[in-house]
């Protein structure tokens, strides 16, 4: 995907798998949040 879309936004949070909301919902959310408010 990265390579076709080379705008795409990509990152790993450390110590997460795929249950990334359950294992650290705090950087989920912080992570989340930043970038929603960088699109205003």
């Amino acid at each position: 995907m990265l390579r076709e879309r080379p705008a795409t936004l990509s990152l790993s949070i450390p110590g997460t798998s795929h249950d990334l909301h359950l294992e650290q919902p705090g950087a989920l959310h912080t992570t989340l949040s930043d970038f929603l408010l960088g699109l205003a």
